[in-house]
C-alpha cells in the first residue's frame, strides 16, 4: 500500500481579493514524482505554497498524516523542500554557502557543517552539475547556473532520504541529464 505524503482536502486560497484555489482536493504520494501541469495562471505555484504552509488557506494539508500547521517549523523544513521561481539569494555568498543552506534545519543552532552535511551538499552539487562552480559568487553565474545551485539547496536532504516532499516550480525541468528516478525512495 502506497502511504501518502500530502493530503490537502477543500483546499481554497486568496491572492489580495481573487481566490485562486477553489476547494482542491488531493492526495500526493510518497516515493513518486508528482507533477502538477497546466496553463500559465491558473493556481500551480498557489498550490505548492499552500502545500509548503507558506500561503494561508482555508481547508486542511497534512504533511506524512500530520495537519501541516501542528508541524513545528524547524521539524516542517526537515521534511519539506520549497524552491519557488523567482528566488533570491545574496549575489555575494559563494554555491557552496548556499548550497548549504538547505542543512540549515538539520543542524543545531550555530552548530557548524557536519561532515554528513558536506557530504550532501557535494552530492547535490554534482547531481545539479554545479560542483565546478561551489567557490564562484552566486552573482558571477548565469540564470540557468544559478537555478541549478538553488535546486542543489532544495535536494540536498534527498541523499539523505529525510525529505518526504520536494515542491518545486520549473526548476526541475532544467535539469535534463538528471534520472530523477535515483532520487526517490
Amino acid at each position: 500500500m502506497t502511504s501518502i505524503a500530502v493530503h490537502a482536502r477543500s483546499v481554497r486560497a486568496r491572492l489580495g481579493n481573487v481566490e485562486i484555489l477553489h476547494g482542491v482536493s488531493l492526495a500526493l504520494p510518497a516515493g513518486r514524482w508528482t507533477s502538477i501541469v497546466g496553463p500559465n495562471g491558473a493556481g500551480k505555484s498557489t498550490l505548492l505554497k499552500v502545500l509548503a504552509g507558506l500561503l494561508p488557506h482555508q481547508g486542511s494539508v497534512e504533511l506524512l498524516g500530520q495537519p501541516l500547521d501542528s508541524i513545528r517549523p524547524k521539524k516542517r523544513a526537515q521534511r519539506l523542500a520549497w524552491l519557488g521561481q523567482s528566488e533570491s539569494t545574496a549575489d555575494d555568498l559563494t554555491v557552496w554557502d548556499v548550497a548549504m543552506l538547505g542543512r540549515l534545519p538539520h543542524q543545531a543552532w550555530l552548530a557548524a557543517p557536519s561532515e554528513a552535511d558536506r557530504a550532501a551538499v557535494e552530492q547535490a552539487l554534482r547531481a545539479t552539475q554545479a560542483w565546478d562552480w561551489r567557490g564562484r559568487k552566486l552573482g558571477q553565474l548565469s540564470g540557468g547556473e544559478r537555478q541549478r545551485v538553488l535546486l542543489a539547496r532544495a535536494l540536498e536532504d534527498v541523499f539523505e532520504r529525510r525529505i518526504a516532499i520536494h515542491a518545486l516550480g520549473e526548476q526541475w525541468v532544467a535539469l535534463p541529464r538528471i534520472r530523477k528516478e535515483e532520487h526517490i525512495n
